[in-house]
C-alpha cells in the first residue's frame, strides 16, 4: 500500500478535523440565522416607519389647497405688495425756498419725473423712507413733485399750511387776503364752488358798491395852489380842487343842510391791510367816508389856515371807495384831498375821475367790509349777479365781490392748499406739501431672494449661483427632481415672517416627500443591504455543507433535501435584497415618487413583497433546524 491514506489512525484524524469544521460551519449557520432574524425584524420596523411617514405626509398634504404657497418656490419681487399710507395734512414745503434740494431737516425732493401718489409712495419705500410728500401738482391733477424723508419732522418742520379759505362761525367758507371763497347763487340755493386766488392789480370779480359810471363827473377848479385859497405847503402837489358845480373857486351855491356826495374809487395794490392817512382841505365843511364807513371830518377852509387835516385809516387791498359829503355856506367852494401812505406818498387824490351824487354817502354802501355769506348772497341776487365771493375776513367783516363770469372769477386758479388728483389722492399745490406716512416700509434687504418653502412653512434659500433673474423674473439654474419648479412672487414681509433654514439649497437637496422620508428611506436601504450580505454568507455556508461527502453528511445527521430547498430559497431572497447594495438615493425616489404626491403601487408592492419573502425565509430556516435535528 502506498501513502498513509489507508491508515486507520490518519483516517480517524481526518474525520475528527472534518467533523470539527462541519460543526463550526453548523454553528456559523446558526449564528447567521439568528443575526438574519434580528436584522429582519429591524427591517420590518424601519419599513413600517417608512410607510407610516409616507402615509401621514400624503394625508397632511391632501389638506393643502392647490393655490397654497407651500411646497413651492417663493421669490421676493417687491418690498411691500400692497402699501398703504396715512395722510398727515398740508404743510409748507421747506424745499421750495432752496431750489428743491435736500434741506438740513432731512427732506429730499426727488427729480427726473412727475410723480403720482403711487409712484411717490413706492419711491419712499425703495429709499427706505417712512414719510413722503406731494407738491406743485400739475393742472391735470395727474402728478407733481415728490419729496421723501425718514422722520415726521422732515415733512412738518416748516409748519402747517394755513388755508386761504376757512370756515366761519356760520359754517360757511370765507377767503383771506387776495382769496375769494366763491359761491354760486341760483334761485334760493347758494353753492360753494371753492377757494380761488385774486389779484390786487386786476380783480377777478367786481366789488360790491355803487356803479360810478351812472353818476356825473365833478368839475376841476384847478391845481392845489390856485386862488382864492393859495395853498403853498400841501403835501400832495398833484391833487386838484374839485366841486360839483362849475367855477366853484369863484362862487358856489349854499347847500347847508343838503350835502352833496363827491365820490372816487381806487385799486389799492398792496397784498395786505396797510396803515394810511386821508389828508385834505374843504371849503367849507365835509364828512369823510372810506368804503361806506365814516372816518372823520375835514372843515375850516380858509378858517383852517390853509393847512391839510389828517385822518388815519387802514386800507384793505383791492378796490376802495372814498366818499366826501360836502357843504358850502356861500361864496367859493372846493375840496382838495389825498390819501397818503406812511411815507407821505400819494396813493390817490382828488381829480377829474371823481363823481358826485345827491345820494348820501351812508346810503351808497360801497364795499363795506361787513359782509357775511348770507348778506353778500342777497346783494348778488338783488343786483342780478350769479356768482359772489367773500374775501379778507370772516362772518360780518368780509368784503363782497360779484360777477356773472365764472371763468373770470376763477382765472387766477385755486387758492386751496391741496387738490384731489385723478387717483382720488390729495396733492399739494405750489409750495405746499401734502404729507403722508407709509404704514409699512418692508425689508428692502430681502428683495430678489429666492427659496423653497416646505410643508411646514420653512424656507430653504437658493444661493445666488443657483438662479438668475431677467426683468425681475427668476430662473432656477439646476434641476432637482423632487423639488417643484413653480415660482410664486411674494413681498419682503412674507419672507421676513418665515423661518429660514440655516442650510441653503444644493444640488443634492431633497424636497417634499423625498425630504420627509429621507432618513427612513436610508434606514430601510441600509438594513436591506445587511440582509443581502447575510443571505450571501448563508448561501456560502450551505454550499459548503452540500459539498461534503455524502457519508459525512449522513454521519452529521444533515438533511440533504432541506439543504437543497433552503439553498434555492436563499438564492431567490438574495437576488431581491442584493438590489440594496447599489442604492442610488436619487433614483430611489422612483420607489416613493412624490411629484404628484401619489404612491406607486408597483414600487410599494416591491417593498411589501420583499418583507413577505423574508418572513417566508425565516420560517424555512426554522424547518431546516427541525430537519437537521
Amino acid at each position: 500500500m502506498s501513502g498513509n491514506s489507508g491508515n486507520p489512525i490518519d483516517r480517524s484524524r481526518q474525520l475528527r478535523e472534518q467533523t470539527r469544521t462541519v460543526q463550526s460551519a453548523g454553528q456559523e449557520l446558526t449564528d447567521l440565522q439568528t443575526e438574519f432574524s434580528s436584522t429582519l425584524e429591524r427591517y420590518k420596523t424601519a419599513h413600517a416607519q417608512l410607510m407610516s411617514t409616507t402615509k401621514n405626509y400624503l394625508k397632511d398634504n391632501a389638506k393643502i389647497s392647490d393655490n397654497a404657497i407651500l411646497n413651492k418656490n417663493v421669490y421676493v419681487n417687491t418690498i411691500v405688495s400692497n402699501p398703504q399710507s396715512d395722510y398727515l395734512g398740508a404743510y409748507n414745503d421747506p424745499t421750495a425756498s432752496v431750489g428743491g434740494v435736500a434741506t438740513s431737516n432731512g427732506l429730499t425732493k426727488l427729480t427726473g419725473r412727475n410723480f403720482n401718489f403711487s409712484q411717490c409712495q413706492d419711491a419712499a419705500i425703495n429709499n427706505e423712507k417712512r414719510y413722503f410728500a406731494l407738491s406743485n401738482v400739475d393742472t391735470a391733477g395727474t402728478g407733481g413733485d415728490c419729496s421723501v424723508g425718514s422722520t415726521y419732522s422732515a415733512v412738518t418742520s416748516s409748519g402747517q399750511n394755513i388755508p386761504k379759505c376757512s370756515t366761519g362761525s356760520d359754517g360757511k367758507y370765507y377767503g383771506g387776503d387776495l382769496a375769494n371763497a366763491l359761491y354760486s347763487s341760483v334761485g334760493s340755493s347758494i353753492n360753494y364752488l371753492g377757494c380761488y386766488l385774486d389779484s390786487a392789480s386786476s380783480r377777478s370779480m367786481t366789488t360790491s358798491g355803487p356803479v360810478l359810471s351812472s353818476y356825473p363827473s365833478v368839475y376841476v377848479c384847478g391845481d392845489y395852489n390856485i386862488g382864492p385859497w393859495g395853498v403853498r405847503d400841501f403835501l400832495d402837489k398833484s391833487a386838484k380842487w374839485i366841486w360839483y358845480t362849475r367855477n366853484a373857486q369863484r362862487n358856489a351855491p349854499n347847500n347847508v343842510g343838503s350835502p352833496v356826495t363827491l365820490i372816487g374809487s381806487f385799486n389799492f395794490t398792496g397784498s395786505r391791510y396797510t396803515n394810511a392817512s386821508i389828508y385834505g382841505i374843504c371849503d367849507n365843511a365835509s364828512s369823510v367816508y372810506l368804503n361806506g364807513a365814516l372816518v372823520g371830518r375835514i372843515d375850516g377852509g380858509w378858517g383852517g389856515g390853509g393847512r391839510g387835516i389828517r385822518i388815519n385809516v387802514v386800507l384793505p387791498p383791492g378796490l376802495n371807495y372814498i366818499s366826501v359829503e360836502v357843504q358850502n355856506m356861500g361864496g367859493p367852494a372846493g375840496l382838495l384831498l389825498s390819501i397818503l401812505d406812511s411815507s407821505n406818498r400819494s396813493i390817490v387824490n382828488t381829480n377829474s375821475s371823481w363823481k358826485y351824487t345827491q345820494i348820501r354817502a351812508s346810503n351808497l354802501i360801497p364795499n363795506r367790509q361787513d359782509y357775511s355769506v348770507a348778506k353778500c348772497g342777497q346783494y348778488a341776487k338783488s343786483n342780478g349777479f350769479q356768482y359772489f365771493g367773500l374775501q379778507g375776513g370772516t362772518v360780518g367783516n368780509s368784503q363782497c365781490y360779484v360777477s356773472n363770469n365764472l371763468a373770470n372769477a376763477q382765472k387766477y386758479g385755486s387758492a386751496a392748499s391741496t387738490q384731489i388728483g385723478g387717483d382720488n389722492r390729495l396733492y399739494g399745490r405750489s409750495a405746499v406739501n401734502a404729507a403722508y406716512q407709509v404704514q409699512d416700509i418692508g425689508h428692502k434687504e430681502y428683495l430678489g431672494k429666492l427659496g423653497y418653502i416646505d410643508n411646514y412653512g420653512v424656507i430653504t434659500q437658493y444661493p445666488n449661483t443657483l438662479y438668475g433673474t431677467t426683468n425681475n423674473v427668476p430662473t432656477i439654474l439646476l434641476d432637482i427632481s423632487s423639488c417643484s419648479k413653480e415660482i410664486v412672487n411674494v413681498d419682503s414681509n412674507f419672507w421676513s415672517s418665515k423661518t429660514i433654514s440655516s442650510t441653503p439649497m444644493t444640488r443634492s437637496t431633497k424636497c417634499g416627500l423625498s425630504k420627509e422620508i429621507q432618513a427612513d428611506q436610508a434606514s430601510v436601504a441600509d438594513l436591506g443591504a445587511q440582509l443581502s450580505e447575510l443571505s450571501s454568507e448563508l448561501i456560502e455556508v450551505i454550499n459548503y455543507l452540500e459539498a461534503l461527502d455524502s457519508t459525512v453528511i449522513e454521519q452529521m445527521g444533515i438533511n440533504k433535501n432541506y439543504l437543497d430547498n433552503i439553498l434555492e430559497k436563499y438564492i431567490a431572497y438574495n437576488r431581491q435584497f442584493s438590489k440594496y447594495n447599489n442604492v442610488d438615493y436619487i433614483s430611489y425616489d422612483n420607489i416613493l415618487k412624490d411629484s404628484e404626491l401619489v404612491a406607486s403601487e408597483h414600487n410599494y408592492g416591491y417593498i411589501l413583497w420583499s418583507g413577505i419573502a423574508v418572513i417566508v425565509l425565516l420560517l424555512t430556516i426554522q424547518l431546516l433546524k427541525k430537519g437537521s435535528a
